[in-house]
């Protein structure tokens, strides 16, 4: 059950000036903030190796796309196989100790062969593939761990706090790119990143213990509800999952669901399309390959800056005050308006002199509102509306929707931008008109999730009260 509302004085001491956490709740918090500021510290030090890459490789970004969301095909139904025979105290530690092996596996493959540039081209064509694998899981996993351990009113109230750690670990993974990558090199960073994951990793323990020795406290003592987080199971009993094809099922059947998978769709749309026009123009404006990494580097650290401020001072209350239908539509209103000024400025100045550098920096403060408002208002919003399923549907939906449906997109989106800008050799400027009007479609879907996520939370209130279950997702 939830917990009830908040009276002032169950509000945590100085905290409760920045999030509205409650006694009880501290550990937990603070164990879940570094250990999202671990992860993405650890990510945000490999993701400019890998756009890097991509931007080095720009021309076969579509097909690389297309192999991410194969190997995704292999691995979501490995996964759930997996996490439905191992506990979550040993499935979570196995997972990220796997990825550390492969950072490290890959500081020594990426090493170019003297005289084997083919060689060196498929290892990196490798790592950006693993990357954005990477990516992906340890971020799905990380998320689905935490709407696990707290509850729906819990995630409304902490889950922006705890995006902001992983915010403020972004930011520092993307400043140690920017400042060292040209004294130590690409690879180097490597180890980096290895290192802040293995802190991530020696957070799940901890969590896991807290909860569950709050859990035995709730059933020696007879509570119906705690202000702490508590697990819903433990041993083999907290499996979280239940197979690939029961997954299909789920979602499909699911019209709550499936709006998700549209909302991801559109979402996809515009980050995809932001994506190549940039590797494009980078690649062709800066040539040295650590000036490219450092470049990309600093346009993470500027996105983080400012998505930091946003979820310190703006995301938990735009939630409460909002609703989360609207915040979740902001990121698709930034689409819009973002890609009508893009493609205004290529029509203007194409042919002119020093065009490319300008519209590169245009294209930089389209790309740092783009993804603020994704990290710092999109992200937690999405989370949110999974604490309202059942345990098992939320692990299910959560792992297919955020690997599959969002690879897929990005698969298709991919091919979508060649075939506009290669096959039918429509300029980017017409290209930008085009999907402006289409993100921006993303609004009504959006607007429908936050009415659907708020009659599902109230229904769930009424059926733990009356006993009675409620209306399915």
């Amino acid at each position: 059950m939830d917990s009830p509302q908040a009276r002032p004085e169950d509000c945590a001491g100085p905290w409760r000036w920045l999030v509205e956490v409650r006694r009880g709740e501290e550990l937990h918090l603070a164990a879940a903030f570094l250990f999202h500021f671990c992860l993405l510290a650890s990510y945000y030090v490999l993701r400019p190796v890998r756009d890097e890459i991509g931007a080095h490789h720009n021309e076969h970004l579509d097909a690389l796309w297309t192999t991410v969301f194969f190997v995704m095909l292999v691995v979501a139904p490995l996964y759930a196989w997996l996490v439905t025979r191992w506990s979550r105290r040993v499935f979570l530690p196995a997972v990220y100790l796997f990825l550390i092996v492969n950072i490290l596996a890959f500081r020594v493959i990426l090493i170019p062969p003297a005289g084997k540039a083919e060689a060196a081209q498929w290892a990196e064509w490798a790592f950006y593939v693993w990357a954005s694998v990477f990516s992906l899981f340890a971020v799905s996993v990380f998320w689905g761990f935490m709407a696990d351990l707290f509850r729906q009113e819990q995630g409304r109230r902490l889950f922006g706090a705890i995006a902001a750690g992983g915010t403020l670990g972004a930011l520092t993974g993307s400043g140690i790119t920017t400042f060292l990558v040209k004294e130590i090199g690409r690879l180097d960073l490597l180890v980096v990143s290895a290192g802040f994951l293995a802190l991530a990793m020696l957070c799940i323990p901890v969590l896991d213990r807290l909860a569950r020795g709050r859990n035995e406290f709730e059933n020696s003592s007879g509570a119906t509800h705690a202000p702490a987080p508590s697990l819903k199971g433990r041993g083999r009993a907290a499996r979280p999952g239940m197979g690939f094809l029961r997954s299909l099922v789920v979602v499909f059947g699911s019209p709550y669901l499936l709006m998700i998978c549209g909302y991801i769709l559109l979402y996809s749309l515009g980050n995809t399309f932001l994506y190549m026009v940039r590797s494009n123009l980078v690649e062709e404006t800066i040539v040295n390959r650590d000036a490219r990494t450092a470049f990309l580097a600093r346009i993470d650290l500027l996105v983080q800056l400012g998505t930091m401020v946003v979820q310190g001072l703006v995301v938990a209350r735009l939630m409460r005050t909002i609703g989360v239908g609207w915040t979740l539509s902001f990121l698709h209103i930034v689409n819009g308006a973002g890609f009508i000024v893009l493609g205004s400025m290529l029509a203007a100045m194409a042919g002119a002199t020093g065009a490319a550098e300008t519209i590169l920096w245009t294209l930089v403060a389209f790309e740092t509102a783009q993804r603020t408002a994704r990290y710092a208002l999109s992200k937690p919003s999405r989370e949110v509306l999974y604490t309202i399923l059942p345990r098992e549907e939320k692990y299910a939906s959560k792992t297919f929707i955020d690997t599959v449906v969002y690879r897929g997109s990005d698969v298709a989106n991919a091919w979508f931008f060649s075939l506009v800008t290669k096959i039918l050799a429509w300029p980017l400027s017409a290209a930008s008109f085009v999907v402006a009007p289409v993100v921006l479609g993303g609004v009504v879907i959006s607007l429908a999730l936050g009415h659907r996520q708020a009659r599902l939370a109230r229904e769930e209130v009424s059926s733990t009260e009356t006993g009675k279950p409620g209306l399915a997702a």
